[in-house]
């Protein structure tokens, strides 16, 4: 084989070598991390800051990131002030609400029941508390409270509203990890000596006293008195805490 010819193979297989090491390195700098371990990262980072402020997570963080729109809703003739009703006979019921042989009693009074979720956190002595679902997520501006008396419901006060509008598929956007708006928090706006007892991701808003609405993607974050901090989903931007307990 001639000299020439022989370096010319070395020199075109050493060019070829250099490419696949340059796309390899290429390809591993500019991968995108995969989303399981990045929510680790972040929450390890998220927990060691708490930490460092005496903050304690006493709630299940979900790992849940849709991609999810604004949308908009209208409260109808009764506004959002909601409708009152008293029951003429008092209804007994058990605290866990749904599903409940009180819940189908319920239903038979109470206009569409089955499109709203019970809530814990926002329940207190002598109401229960239910939000209205959106796309299977809690409007937390959108309220049913059952009045009880002595373990019985004697009246209800609901909210109820139409979904105008909610985007399409391709204006949608993946929401921000749990993790990172309650790093938001720890990082800037809580107390010491703050203690997380809830966190869950719904809709909400500024509500104005008109009809028509816009509700976003939020995180919504419960603190252990009771504060309850809203979290854009979608930019982050943070809403001062107001009391759980009305």
């Amino acid at each position: 084989m001639e000299w020439g010819r022989a370096k010319t193979i070395l020199i075109l297989a050493f060019l070829m070598l250099n490419l696949m090491l340059g796309y390899q390195l290429w390809q591993s700098k500019f991968k995108l991390p995969d989303e399981s371990s990045e929510i680790e990262l972040i929450a390890e980072e998220v927990m060691s800051i708490a930490a460092s402020k005496n903050i304690m997570l006493d709630a299940v963080i979900p790992n849940e990131t849709p991609r999810m729109n604004e949308i908009t809703v209208t409260f109808g003739e009764e506004g959002i002030m909601g409708k009152k009703v008293e029951f003429d006979q008092a209804i007994p019921y058990n605290i866990a609400i749904t599903g409940s042989e009180a819940w189908t009693v319920l239903a038979e009074h109470i206009p569409n029941l089955d499109e709203y979720r019970y809530d814990p956190y926002t329940s207190h002595s002598g109401i229960v508390v239910l939000h209205q679902l959106a796309n299977g997520y809690p409007m937390f501006d959108v309220r049913l409270e059952l009045k009880a008396e002595l373990q019985q419901i004697v009246s209800y006060k609901q909210n109820y509203v139409e979904i105008l509008e909610s985007g399409d598929q391709a204006s949608e956007q993946r929401v921000l990890s749990a993790y990172l708006a309650i790093g938001r928090l720890v990082e800037n706006y809580m107390r010491p000596g703050s203690v997380i007892t809830d966190v869950q991701l719904g809709y909400h808003g500024q509500i104005f006293n008109s009809e028509t609405q816009v509700l976003a993607p939020t995180w919504r974050i419960m603190t252990s008195d009771n504060e309850m901090y809203y979290v854009h989903a979608i930019n982050g931007s943070v809403e001062l805490p107001t009391k759980g307990i009305e």
